[in-house]
């Protein structure tokens, strides 16, 4: 068991530590203040240094025609692979998952549309159905990929 003196000395010992542990807390968020207000005086009637101001015009110009480029690449010109755009080979691959091939019997184009749009083809029936009728017509594809009848 400890005596009174030696219970004194290592209580007083433990308030040193607190205190040592105090200031070196002390001097870090001092070092840390110092270190915001260095941040802080890099920043200049509002702007983050190293930016520069920049047209806002001139940069909406640049970003919409990146945007753009890169949907018709994407999306409107047909793939040289396959020779089809993207809305048309989602729309086959549904009918292939739909086991709607060449030797099965006809299908009504609402009801393909329906699947196509129950699928995730995200630009409307109307869209789906042109797509559709188009993959079907002579004059308007290079190879026809659907068997039209009726109203096709």
């Amino acid at each position: 068991m400890l005596d009174e003196k030696e219970l004194d000395e290592s209580l007083e010992n433990e308030d040193e530590e607190n205190e040592n542990n105090e200031e070196i807390t002390s001097e870090e968020s001092e070092e840390e203040l110092d270190k915001e207000a260095e941040e802080l005086e890099g920043i200049e009637a509002g702007i983050v240094a190293g930016l520069t101001d920049i047209e806002l015009t001139h940069e909406v110009k640049n970003s919409f025609l990146d945007y753009s480029m890169s949907v018709i690449v994407s999306r409107a010109i047909p793939d040289a692979r396959d020779g089809l755009k993207d809305g048309a080979r989602k729309i086959l691959y549904i009918q292939y998952k739909d086991k709607n091939t060449y030797d099965k019997n006809f299908v009504k184009g609402a009801a393909t549309v329906g699947q196509i749009l129950k699928d995730g083809f995200t630009h409307g029936d109307s869209s789906a159905y042109e797509t559709l009728v188009r993959m079907g017509k002579p004059f308007a594809v290079p190879y026809p990929l659907q068997e039209l009848q009726g109203n096709g």
